[in-house]
């Protein structure tokens, strides 16, 4: 996470070099949490969940509605460290281990 820890004005300059790179065709691999920052830089999508890759997407389709069950629970604000035991509040209730959601 390239722009973890620094002020705004400092992030920004990071971002313009990242955009300035990916406009002149130089491939960037970049972890972030921040799904705004995501939005703006990402041209592809890889959805990690515990080291694993559960969902590749370009960042439009993506953001639009990812096809996994998790990432659509990250990106609804579903997948909080607070909240690991009851992920799907919509499903009766029950916890992702209850309904035998692969959570791996």
């Amino acid at each position: 996470e390239p722009t973890a820890n620094l002020d705004p004005a400092a992030a920004h300059l990071v971002e313009d070099i990242v955009r300035g790179l990916s406009e002149a065709g130089v491939k960037i691999i970049m972890t972030s949490h921040d799904l705004n920052q995501a939005r703006r830089l990402a041209q592809e999508v890889i959805f990690l969940h515990r080291g694993r890759i559960k969902e590749r997407a370009p960042a439009e389709a993506f953001f639009k509605g990812p096809e996994n069950d998790l990432a659509r629970a990250f990106l609804n604000g579903e997948l909080l460290w607070w909240r690991r035991r009851s992920v799907y509040d919509g499903v009766d209730g029950k916890s992702a281990d209850e309904i035998g959601i692969d959570r791996t």
